[in-house]
């Protein structure tokens, strides 16, 4: 049986034994389109669960050759970075999205052939080379705003308005402070954001505040 059927008549019992006679319509498909698009073309599985009484029952798991596809790119460190797109027809499985280097598109290919046996591949995820930067470049703002954002949290910190800049994950820490333990202080703040790989404070100068 169709899953959306199911869940549409699920649905109207339930409201049905409620009280409440609300049409299907009036009720939010976004989740019907969602479970629609998450059938694989090879459709339903099903999965023999024990209950706690000891009996034995059957449920319908819904698969997405779609969904598994992408988490099989999630899975690997070298894709990991890039959004790649699937879909996933009856005989074939089409890519799209955008990636830095021609062996990271091959990759690709590579991984959806194992998973898609039988399917032809079509491979249109365009390789650009600057997107390795750019990534990297996203990255390294998003590490400095979060290093603000630790800074912010300590009145020592806050008061010191230290800048930051971050480079493929090095940050660089400038300006000026009467105490070095300051300077260790920011520098342990910053290590703890998850990303960055080192805090350089040779900038930081030590100097004598005006009292």
């Amino acid at each position: 049986m169709n899953p959306v059927c199911t869940l549409g008549s699920i649905v109207m019992v339930i409201f049905f034994a409620s009280g409440f006679a609300v049409p299907l319509s009036a009720l939010d498909r976004s989740l019907l389109v969602q479970v629609q698009n998450q059938q694989s073309p090879s459709g339903e599985k099903k999965e023999t669960k024990e209950t706690n009484d000891g009996s034995k029952t059957t449920v319908n798991i819904l698969a997405s050759a779609n969904l598994k596809l992408k988490l099989a790119f999630m899975a690997d460190p070298r894709l990991f970075p890039y959004d790649i797109d699937c879909r996933v027809e009856e005989k074939s499985v089409e890519l799209t999205g955008m990636v830095s280097l021609e062996e990271e598109k091959n990759l690709a290919t590579g991984v959806t052939t194992h998973l898609m046996k039988e399917k032809e591949i079509i491979n249109h995820i365009e390789v650009r080379p600057s997107l390795s930067a750019t990534m990297q470049a996203t990255r390294d703002s998003r590490l400095t705003e979060f290093i603000k954002q630790r800074f912010a949290k300590s009145q020592t910190l806050r008061e010191t308005d230290f800048e930051i800049v971050t480079i493929r994950g090095v940050v660089s820490l400038s300006g000026q402070t009467r105490f070095q333990v300051i300077a260790l202080e920011a520098a342990q703040a910053a290590r703890e954001i998850p990303g960055v790989i080192a805090v350089n404070t040779h900038h930081i100068r030590l100097e004598a505040g005006n009292d």
